[in-house]
């Protein structure tokens, strides 16, 4: 059973007014919601509500990626993607997912975003032929490099 971010205290705004201190100090750890005429407003902790979007987005990027190399003509969510070829797609989308997985569980994202940025990198040099033949062309010998002055 999956316990939902709204099954919280519900109060009303004379109570919150009453005993302030204690519903501010539950909200820090828990949401609460506050009933105001037909309105439920939830009162939260804005680092965790942070974690929930951010969890989120990453989580259904890390779908939309699967299905993207399980289902052929899906289309690739990220455009940089089409640089890559089909073992680096997979390659791509696990080490993503590792990334998500353990993400989750420390609430740390900066992994998940080095991640993503390394391979955006990776597939922009991949796609620019100039960098390519710059990065693989054969080293000359010392003896055949003529310093500049």
């Amino acid at each position: 059973m999956v316990t939902t971010p709204f099954s919280d205290n519900i109060v009303n705004p004379s109570e919150l007014r009453k005993n302030q201190a204690h519903w501010l100090g539950m909200a820090a750890a828990s949401p609460i919601t506050v009933t105001y005429g037909n309105y439920k407003l939830a009162i939260l902790n804005r680092e965790k509500i942070a974690n929930l979007y951010r969890e989120n987005y990453y989580l259904e990027l890390g779908m939309k990626l699967c299905i993207s190399i399980r289902v052929a003509g899906a289309g690739e969510p990220l455009p940089w993607m089409k640089h890559l070829n089909a073992k680096e797609k997979i390659e791509f989308t696990n080490e993503l997912v590792e990334g998500i997985s353990e993400a989750t569980v420390t609430n740390n994202w900066y992994k998940v975003d080095t991640i993503l940025g390394d391979w955006k990198a990776t597939a922009e040099t991949l796609g620019n032929p100039e960098a390519m033949r710059a990065l693989t062309a054969k080293r000359r010998p010392k003896s055949e490099i003529i310093p500049l002055r």
